[in-house]
């Protein structure tokens, strides 16, 4: 699976503030940060700026440390999925 097919899966690019959403899209672009990906592709494919996809980096990084349950709770749950994802073209 693309990471364009789990955003179309979870319909990450609309704007929502449901925490389910957030959630699932900032340890999505968290991933996709450790793979490699620079902000402004992340930024593209969620369509949204550079800021938001580098405070959702940051964020889930610091709630990784702090291992904070319901951050674990997401990973556990996506993970195979999300790292398993190679491209997004």
């Amino acid at each position: 699976m693309t990471f364009t097919q789990i955003i179309e899966k979870y319909d990450l690019k609309q704007k929502s503030r449901r925490r389910e959403i957030v959630e699932i899209k900032q340890y999505m672009c968290y991933v996709m940060r450790k793979k490699g990906y620079e902000y402004q592709e992340i930024a593209k494919l969620v369509d949204n700026t550079v800021k938001p996809v580098f405070n959702a980096c940051r964020k889930i990084q610091s709630f990784i440390d702090q291992k904070d349950f319901r951050t674990m709770e997401i990973i556990k749950k996506y993970h195979k999925e999300f790292n398993d994802a190679n491209e997004y073209k």
